[in-house]
């Protein structure tokens, strides 16, 4: 592991909160390759919810082992709020968006994407519509952003662009990780997804 791997590691644990105990054992299995526990099927042991000054709410997951990662929802009753840049420092989220009312149907543009987990990150700028009738669609996305240990530059994509309104739009930005196991390179897809439904914005991920 480099120093540029290491440094970007450190910054993680300090985004996600990994307590200082926790974090030589996570370096030790980042280190050999091993899967953290948040990239495994194992439940998360806590959840903690914070709401942001923009009315949006992060929740973040932490592992047995210390891991970690963090996701935002900007739900429909949440206060718009206009920031500048891309937030290469946020945790997760889906923010930054310019809202605008119709009936019967809300409008949000300039969304930031962003999903921060320990050995990576990767974010893209959306705009979507979502109603409680009159469906859901993914107007645009561009601005693929992606950040950690072996990252590719990553591609977007629509998975489901239009959605009737009991469904969920999504588009995603998926990316080539590489790391290096007993010194042999592996690879895996990982990415964050953009969810859009009657509930607004929110993030998920995979290979996390």
């Amino acid at each position: 592991m480099g120093a540029d791997d290491l440094e970007y590691i450190e910054k993680s644990f300090e985004k996600l909160n990994i307590p200082v105990a926790k974090q030589s054992a996570l370096l030790e299995k980042i280190s050999s390759g091993r899967k953290l526990d948040s990239e495994t099927m194992k439940s998360p042991v806590n959840v903690t919810k914070a709401l942001n000054p923009d009315g949006s709410q992060t929740v973040t997951k932490s592992w047995e082992d210390g891991s970690a990662i963090s996701e935002t929802v900007f739900p429909d009753n949440s206060a718009a709020a206009s920031m500048g840049g891309f937030p290469l420092a946020l945790p997760a989220c889906v923010k930054g968006c310019t809202t605008k009312y119709e009936v019967g149907m809300t409008h949000k543009s300039s969304c930031q994407v962003w999903h921060q987990a320990v050995t990576w990150s990767a974010g893209f700028t959306a705009s979507f519509r979502y109603s409680l009738s009159n469906g859901h669609y993914i107007k645009s996305i561009s601005n693929p952003k992606t950040g950690g240990i072996g990252m590719g530059k990553g591609s977007l994509s629509y998975i489901k662009r239009s959605a009737y309104s009991s469904q969920t739009a999504k588009a995603q930005l998926k990316a080539r990780q590489t790391v290096k196991i007993a010194g042999i390179p592996t690879s895996r897809d990982v990415g964050v997804i953009l969810n859009v439904n009657t509930g607004g914005g929110s993030t998920s991920s995979f290979g996390s």
